[in-house]
């Protein structure tokens, strides 16, 4: 890919990937993203730090209903009631907010 086609990375090329790269991994996506989707993911998830990256980019965060409405996680209720958050019920909610003519 990175040969023929576009390949954007955190890292450089050839360097070894840890854990510890995830939360930069997932700033980048958030930053080249118009939105973020997020089915599943617990309290101690990195993909939060995306989530946090969308915030603070103003770019649209989508949460699954079943995330948003699980009484196990803490973090969908922090998340809920900004004004770039939506809950995900259906693939047209994406489509509508970010006003994709289907």
């Amino acid at each position: 890919i990175s040969t023929d086609h576009l390949l954007v990375s955190q890292s450089e090329p050839g360097r070894r990937v840890r854990p510890s790269d995830f939360r930069r991994r997932n700033k980048l996506m958030a930053a080249l993203s118009d939105a973020t989707v997020i089915i599943e993911a617990g309290d101690a998830s990195g993909t939060r730090h995306q989530a946090a990256e969308c915030m603070r980019l103003g770019r649209w965060l989508f949460i699954a209903k079943s995330a948003a409405e699980d009484g196990q996680l803490r973090w969908p209720a922090r998340l809920v009631h900004e004004p770039t958050v939506r809950v995900l019920t259906e693939t047209e909610d994406i489509l509508q907010v970010l006003g994709v003519k289907v």
